[in-house]
């Protein structure tokens, strides 16, 4: 499946999402519904749809930054904000993913976002640190809380919200279940020191990663190991 399809699929279920939908059903319903996906798209597409959600705030606080009104097209603002997630915070080629989120985005509206798109996309790419920097001035860009839960913790823990929503952000150790009939824990660990990760064996077909990385960077994922 191209990497614009995934952006499709991501950017259906932020909007769904919008309308109140829960994220894990939404996914598990666009999997059993699209069949061609690969276990590197289905990687591709949680990574994606998940890490919009995570780092939300922060998404939606530079892409504001670069309009002079509310995107009122929910599809649109989906498509560039994964686009944006893609930009920040994947290793995927720029130039690739600002073709394929243009082209699709292009479909919208009888090709009237086409430019707008575009630009912003292209602007975030040259603007890209001032507006990371920017985001640590924002206290929803900064912790990627939604509002009502950062106010509550604000009246609760007035002295120690900032560490606590800072805590939000950490990511969980990944751990992996490697799969038996292609490599033990011991095979997979030199796959993925040769891939630059580090990890610890927990058992003989367990390892948890030093850090937590989107699957799809994961060495032979896509082939089931």
């Amino acid at each position: 499946m191209s990497l614009s399809q995934v952006q499709a699929l991501a950017a259906h279920a932020l909007v769904a999402v919008a309308s109140g939908k829960n994220l894990s059903d939404e996914l598990a319903h666009i999997i059993a519904h699209t069949p061609e996906l690969t276990a590197q798209d289905k990687g591709m597409l949680q990574d994606i749809a998940y890490g919009c959600q995570r780092h939300l705030g922060s998404l939606k606080f530079m892409l504001g930054k670069m309009l002079n009104k509310p995107i009122d097209n929910e599809a649109l603002q989906s498509y560039l904000l994964v686009a944006l997630y893609q930009l920040n915070h994947t290793q995927n080629a720029p130039h690739a993913v600002v073709n394929e989120a243009v082209n699709h985005i292009a479909q919208i509206g009888h090709g009237q976002y086409r430019s707008f798109a575009n630009a912003i996309l292209r602007r975030f790419l040259r603007e890209k640190e001032g507006l990371n920097k920017a985001c640590r001035y924002d206290d929803v860009a900064k912790h990627n809380l939604p509002v009502w839960l950062q106010k509550t913790l604000q009246n609760q823990y007035p002295k120690h919200w900032h560490n606590i929503a800072t805590a939000f952000q950490a990511h969980p150790p990944l751990t992996l279940r490697v799969n038996r009939r292609h490599a033990d824990a011991e095979q997979y660990l030199a796959a993925l020191h040769d891939a630059g990760l580090n990890g610890k064996i927990l058992d003989d077909y367990a390892i948890r990663l030093a850090q937590a990385v989107p699957v799809a960077q994961l060495p032979r994922f896509a082939e089931g190991w």
